[in-house]
């Protein structure tokens, strides 16, 4: 090599340094990058594999269609009902029952919820327990699970309790259906009503959020009566201006009180005992 001639020596550096070069640039770049390369082919082939066996086509545009229509539905246009206004229209309902209660003496839900105080509570639970009572529905605290000295600072969930047992019992009584009642469990107590509240349930937008966007608050009663009456009940829980559907619910049939035949040719059915829980709501703010 010391007989070459100084360009060749040159060209051989200048030639071992560009093969150094690329070696470093297959190890630090090209190989990382084709490993990468195998892991994303795998990663598709994996996704393709799930997509085969799915509902979903493999086809890019179709796929692009599809995702046009559903945000469409979503955001709803002048043409069809938008899945947000079903929402919507959802929590409106929701919160129907007892609004117009609250913001006529209140004046909006927020200042409901801040000045509900104990004594307010209590004035209103020993009305509604008065008020029934003159109705023929006795109430007793250790059944309906609620007495004047509620343990929790949230005053207005007990009022929103109270006014859903008092809701409920008109409901039953415009309907012609009877409260089902335990024996008198005291001497002159009168039979008490089967009508007891059940906790109170906080429903989150997302597990990260703090303020619950919607209270739901059940009740559990038994009600008799004709299947008209029993149903014509069930109908009035779901009304322009109240919305306590029932969440779940049993049916019993008692014997019949006399061998009539009805039209069909069949024995007259006897009396209904439906056993229900029925929940009220309290719609805190929007979904996010």
């Amino acid at each position: 090599m010391k007989n070459w001639m100084k360009i060749h020596q040159i060209l051989l550096a200048a030639l071992v340094f560009a093969v150094l070069g690329l070696l470093v640039v297959y190890f630090l770049v090209f190989s990382p990058k084709k490993q990468e390369l195998e892991e994303v082919q795998s990663e598709v082939s994996r996704l393709q594999e799930r997509l085969r066996g799915s509902v979903w086509p493999l086809d890019a545009d179709r796929l692009e269609r599809f995702l046009v229509e559903l945000e469409k539905e979503y955001k709803g246009d002048q043409k069809s009902s938008a899945l947000t206004a079903h929402s919507a229209e959802a929590l409106r309902k929701a919160s129907a029952t007892f609004l117009s209660k609250i913001t006529s003496e209140y004046g909006n839900l927020e200042d409901f919820m801040a000045a509900v105080s104990r004594l307010d509570y209590q004035s209103e639970y020993n009305r509604v327990l008065t008020t029934l009572s003159e109705k023929g529905v006795k109430l007793e605290p250790s059944v309906l699970n609620m007495n004047e000295d509620m343990p929790t600072p949230y005053m207005y969930q007990c009022m929103i309790q109270i006014w859903t047992v008092e809701k409920l019992a008109e409901i039953a009584l415009k309907s012609g259906v009877e409260l089902s009642t335990y024996p008198e469990r005291k001497r002159g107590q009168g039979q008490i009503a089967r009508i007891s509240v059940e906790p109170m349930r906080a429903f989150f937008a997302s597990p990260s959020n703090e303020r619950p966007y919607l209270l739901e608050f059940p009740v559990k009663l038994s009600i008799e009566g004709t299947l008209d009456s029993c149903m014509g009940f069930i109908d009035r829980l779901c009304g322009d201006d109240v919305f306590i559907p029932p969440k779940q619910f049993e049916i019993f049939s008692f014997p019949p009180m006399k061998n009539e035949r009805g039209e069909d040719g069949f024995f007259k059915g006897g009396q209904l005992r439906m056993n229900l829980t029925c929940a009220s709501f309290l719609v805190l703010g929007k979904v996010n």
